[in-house]
């Protein structure tokens, strides 16, 4: 099976899981960042922590946890997904642990579990307040180990489709400015989320929906794209914490306060139940509901205390970091609001792993919706990451043995194949796009642009949505669309360093996951999960066990509502 050439896009968790079951079955493997291989994709920024069901364990059985995942979905999960996803997820962690990965043990030296809201019982498992991290060094020090091949600063940019089935990639060398064309039979598409469309969010800057705007324009299809995840509970001041996680989940439980804007409880005016055990989609439409009602701060939040909270002391690593950029939660209350946080829709799948339309591509992480439907339970999105990383390895392994030839393996230092080539024109709309920008005098710098849509997202997606608002907003962002096509400069290729490429290619591929989450945002008229509207702020039945699909792009975007029970679909947008 060597005579196969193999891409995996994205060193995230899930990337990196698939590459190593790749490489272990005697596949040559190449891995592809757009930036940094170690500070690309989202996993090292995720604190705390991995949960998953034991099959041993009566308590914390995997049924158990089923439950609570699906019962957090509010059945906009593809029940097959939560099946795969609860079924393998321990086994995925005991790899881990042969792997090398440090987990906390308690002192009887079992691997310790904490609990978390949403969770009917403790399955936390972590290693502190550094889980992502240390998830992110044991799978990348195994790939080193393994042999496998990294190549970085390296942009995709679109999918190259041959009767339905890959057959490349065009790819963008950002530093030096130049286009290829790479050829390959399997591609692993685990390119994170897209929480940077807005402009409060907690993930690295580089989480802009590429692999869900590339699937769109090689005639995939998106789902759920409305259920954007937000962290309750995010700093906003002073500005250098602005976009940091306030890990407020177990603080909560431990007596923290939330208060307005004149120091009064107000989360039971918006939602039922403790605080302590509130999930994160209700949590962050209370705060959200509290701050458009007029009892936010001058700083755009509310205010957390966590001063009496002995477990924030314990924190020691987290608090001297807080510390270091200025704020001291041990001493102050600290200005939090909700921010973008985790994609819950994404790439649609055939379950577990097999995009939807198009042959050879296998999604994993949170590129991919479907598993965790309206809300995400806290501790569930590392444990995607190694589930479906290792389940897409193994589907492409099983594609490559039915296709009967291979375009080669893929050589080069700098991860041309022995076949790269010069794209030609109209093979990349979007590419031929960037060389007309580079052709104008004079025009809208993507800097400017960039901000313009994490703007129109913010002030007309964020957490309290209206038919109105999200109306605005996509009227806002077909304007943007045509300035980009139309107007936008970039300088000429000279030297290395290019990083307004980069920008460009992202924002293109924001601007579709922000027109995809408008567009579902505005089919489903009712609020579930992390997706509220204040013109329809019920549930309503006639939803349940009901997605929202996307396909095409621009002027072609067309969403359909799929009732899952009867697999039938209409058209819901335009």
């Amino acid at each position: 099976m060597s005579g196969y050439s193999v891409i995996v896009l994205g060193t995230g968790a899930a990337g990196l899981r698939a590459a190593l079951d790749l490489k272990q079955a005697g596949l040559e493997v190449l891995v592809v960042s757009k930036g940094a291989a170690e500070a690309s994709g989202a996993t090292p920024s995720a604190l705390f922590s991995y949960c998953t069901g034991n099959p041993s364990d009566p308590v914390n059985s995997v049924e158990r946890f089923r439950e609570d995942v699906l019962r957090s979905g509010i059945t906009a999960n593809d029940p097959l997904m939560v099946d795969f996803f609860c079924r393998d997820g321990y086994a995925r962690l005991q790899d881990l642990a042969r792997m090398g990965m440090p987990w906390t043990r308690d002192e009887k030296g079992e691997l310790d579990q904490a609990s978390l809201p949403g969770h009917s019982v403790s399955r936390a498992f972590h290693v502190g307040w550094r889980t992502g991290k240390a998830l992110s060094n044991t799978l990348l020090q195994a790939c080193l180990k393994a042999g496998i091949r990294f190549v970085q600063y390296q942009m995709a940019v679109d999918f190259l489709i041959n009767k339905d089935r890959i057959e490349g990639l065009v790819m963008l060398d950002w530093l030096q400015g130049e286009a290829s064309v790479w050829k390959c039979d399997v591609l692993i598409l685990a390119t994170g989320g897209a929480p940077a469309i807005y402009r409060l969010h907690t993930n690295p800057p580089g989480q802009t929906g590429d692999g869900m705007a590339m699937v769109l324009r090689a005639g995939g299809e998106l789902v759920d794209m409305e259920f954007m995840q937000m962290y309750p509970t995010v700093l906003v001041f002073p500005p250098a914490v602005y976009g940091k996680e306030f890990p407020t989940g177990r603080l909560l439980a431990a007596g923290a306060r939330l208060l307005n804007r004149s120091g009064e409880d107000f989360f039971k005016r918006w939602e039922t139940g403790p605080v302590g055990q509130a999930t994160r989609d209700k949590l962050a439409r209370a705060i959200a509901r509290e701050i458009t009602a007029g009892g936010g701060t001058d700083a755009g939040g509310v205010y957390i205390d966590a001063r009496n909270v002995s477990l924030i002391r314990e924190q020691e690593r987290y608090v001297k970091f807080l510390q270091d950029l200025g704020v001291d939660p041990v001493r102050a209350p600290q200005h939090v609001a909700p921010g973008a946080h985790f994609s819950l829709g994404g790439v649609k799948v055939d379950p577990p792993v097999s995009c939807a339309g198009i042959a050879g591509v296998f999604a994993a992480g949170e590129v991919v919706g479907g598993v965790h439907g309206a809300n995400r339970l806290a501790g569930n999105a590392l444990t995607e990451t190694q589930v479906f990383g290792a389940l897409a390895g193994q589907g492409a392994i099983e594609y490559l043995r039915r296709i009967p030839s291979g375009n080669g393996i893929i050589k080069g230092v700098h991860g041309a194949s022995d076949k790269a080539r010069p794209p030609a024109r109209g093979e990349s709309a979007l590419l031929d796009s960037l060389c007309a920008a580079q052709a104008r005098s004079s025009g809208k710098a993507i800097e400017e642009m960039q901000s313009a849509l994490r703007n129109i997202v913010q002030e007309y997606g964020w957490m309290v949505r209206t038919g109105p608002s999200l109306e605005n907003g996509l009227a806002q962002l077909k304007s943007l669309r045509q300035t980009f096509l139309k107007q936008l400069a970039l300088p000429p290729r000279s030297g290395v360093w290019h990083p307004e490429l980069l920008k460009a290619v992202e924002l293109a591929n924001m601007l579709d996951a922000a027109q995809a989450l408008f567009t579902s945002a505005l089919s489903r008229t009712e609020s579930r999960g992390a997706h509220f509207r204040d013109d329809y702020p019920e549930k309503k039945k006639e939803f349940d066990g009901h997605n929202f699909l996307v396909r095409g792009y621009g002027e072609k975007m067309t969403v359909y509502r799929l009732d899952r029970e009867r697999n039938e679909r209409r058209q819901a947008w335009p």
